[in-house]
């Protein structure tokens, strides 16, 4: 079947119109991300991002489900709470981006989201609310990193929250160019979103500290099968389940597979890394997929003997970033 952005958009439409007859607390649904674009494969493989927002407080959480071989529902189910003071959402990275970003609206009880979608968007692009998700983001991987230096953890335990920390202050500086990157693509634009924010300087030490040159095309070849085996057997544990899914694999490993055949390994280093080793923190440290992870982290100086050195130059790498922010923020009045 042929892939298309009126494909997908068909099947969010189809599955809106599903759920309302199985959850009566649907207010508003809306589509957002990739099936939106006029490219919205990488690797022939994509996903459908719908948005349930509810009337009740328990909500599900969020669902990944199959459609196919080659697309499967990203489903982020919301209570309405989190909608009731649309100003606080400006300051919101990812929900808040998410609404004002021209979602495709599927679903919508007395026009509640368009009201919203038209509070949070007023003055979303006012240099106070831009530096307030900056700042969220650069809060939460600081927060990574303090829980690096204050608890005593596995080692991969580790490198998980070094990379997530990592990932967050990228998009901090994303926050100064537009909207926050998603995983699987945050290798690929990176680069490009951090000098349309004016700071190809904090992109440099970004690649240094999560090893984007580090890595050959040859190596991660290899690695590939490891990589696979570890996200399968990691499925069936409760650990970070969110990400690491059984319809997710081909999602995350065809890209791989395609970026390296396009030469770009660098677009495929950091998120190769950050869900192999959300994998790896799901098994026993005894396994063969454990330690084929941890022989390929010493590899590349992310191994325990360097990691107290990973640690500072991530600790002084926020530092820096802290003050990208508050020069950003005078600058622009903010």
């Amino acid at each position: 079947m042929r892939i298309t952005r009126e494909v997908l958009q068909k099947t969010a439409k189809d599955t809106v119109n599903a759920r309302l007859r199985s959850e009566k607390d649907l207010i508003a649904a809306y589509l957002v991300g990739s099936a939106l674009s006029d490219d919205p494969l990488l690797g022939g493989v994509t996903d459908i991002d719908i948005v349930l927002v509810h009337s009740g407080e328990k909500v599900k959480g969020r669902e990944l489900l199959r459609v196919n071989d080659d697309i499967h529902l990203d489903i982020q189910h919301l209570p309405q709470k989190l909608f009731q003071q649309p100003r606080a959402l400006r300051g919101d990275p990812w929900i808040g981006s998410s609404v004002q970003a021209n979602p495709m609206l599927l679903y919508d009880v007395r026009h509640w989201f368009e009201f919203t979608q038209a509070s949070v968007g007023s003055q979303f692009n006012r240099a106070d609310n831009v530096i307030l998700r900056a700042r969220t983001l650069s809060e939460d991987s600081r927060n990574s990193w303090k829980k690096l230096v204050e608890l005593k953890r596995p080692h991969v335990e580790r490198v998980r929250l070094y990379l997530k920390s990592l990932y967050n202050a990228g998009n901090a500086i994303a926050c100064l160019a537009g909207v926050p990157i998603t995983k699987r693509r945050f290798g690929m634009e990176i680069e490009e979103v951090m000098i349309s924010a004016g700071e190809p300087e904090m992109f440099t030490g970004l690649s240094a500290l999560c090893q984007m040159n580090g890595i050959e095309k040859d190596d991660l070849v290899d690695l590939m099968p490891y990589w696979e085996k570890a996200f399968i057997l990691s499925c069936h544990q409760e650990k970070h389940s969110e990400d690491i899914q059984p319809v997710s694999k081909d999602y995350y490993l065809r890209s791989f597979q395609y970026l390296l055949d396009k030469d770009m390994t660098e677009a495929v280093v950091f998120p190769f890394l950050q869900t192999w080793t959300k994998s790896i923190c799901s098994l026993i440290s005894t396994t063969p997929e454990h330690e084929i992870w941890t022989r390929t982290m010493s590899a590349i100086h992310l191994g325990r003997e360097e990691f107290d050195d990973r640690i500072q130059g991530l600790d002084a790498y926020l530092d820096q970033l802290d003050e990208v922010l508050d020069n950003w923020a005078a600058k622009n009045g903010a």
